[in-house]
């Protein structure tokens, strides 16, 4: 007999912040928190949709390949999600971007331990991040660690480390961070750019670098356009 559920994809990010494991989400303007899915097709392979939305819809580059976590039926009726953990190195704390509809978005980094708001989470995604909860939970340290990267190590590292190679002579240009770190097909880089730029006010804000536009250091909880990283000025 054929299963009647509808398969939704939905790819686990998990990052782990100091005090306890986060869960990538995003906000949605019109429909509030939720987290990444889509709906498997008859022609589709479910590990090729879950990179597809972490790295397209996202922008985020998998340090690694996709763990089946198996299937719930318990989320909405007539659907099965099916979860795939994915690590993911590097992420920033939050970032913009563009959902299927058009509306912008904001990605951001749910602590799975949190008292969820209806409010906030429609029901099946509270119900969703329980399910979560509960396998992260039966995590063996190994696997943590594997699928748990901590927050922002490698691309705070990487502009940190670049920027004091240039010196406090010269500044940086985010692109070449992001080169750095996807190679050379702009196709690849360009999908680093809002994290990094994300990643980059997060170390200004803490007194680790200087953002500067035109050769001036600019706010950076406020100032559009293009930018440069430089080293402070003892």
């Amino acid at each position: 007999m054929t299963d009647p559920h509808t398969v939704k994809i939905c790819p686990i990010v998990l990052r782990d912040d100091g005090d306890g494991p986060t869960l990538l989400a995003y906000f949605h303007p019109h429909l509030g928190n939720q987290l990444l899915r889509a709906a498997l097709t008859t022609d589709q392979q479910a590990r090729a949709l879950v990179l597809s939305l972490v790295q397209e819809q996202a922008g985020l580059k998998p340090s690694g390949a996709p763990v089946d976590w198996g299937q719930s039926k318990g989320i909405i009726r007539g659907e099965a999600w099916h979860f795939f953990a994915l690590p993911v190195a590097g992420a920033a704390n939050s970032w913009d971007g563009e959902a299927e509809d058009g509306e912008p978005i904001t990605f951001f980094f749910q602590k799975l331990d949190e008292y969820l708001d209806e409010e906030d989470w429609p029901p099946a995604y509270i119900k969703a991040i329980a399910h979560v909860r509960n396998r992260v939970s039966r995590l063996d340290q190994s696997s943590r660690d594997r699928l748990m990267p901590p927050a922002d190590t490698v691309l705070a590292e990487t502009i940190l480390t670049m920027a004091t190679e240039r010196g406090l002579e010269k500044s940086l240009c985010p692109s070449e961070v992001a080169r750095a770190m996807a190679g050379s097909d702009e196709k690849e880089w360009r999908k680093l750019m809002k994290p990094i730029r994300a990643e980059a006010v997060r170390l200004a804000s803490n007194g680790q670098i200087t953002i500067t536009r035109k050769g001036k250091p600019v706010d950076p909880g406020d100032f559009k356009g293009i930018y440069r990283i430089t080293l402070p000025k003892p």
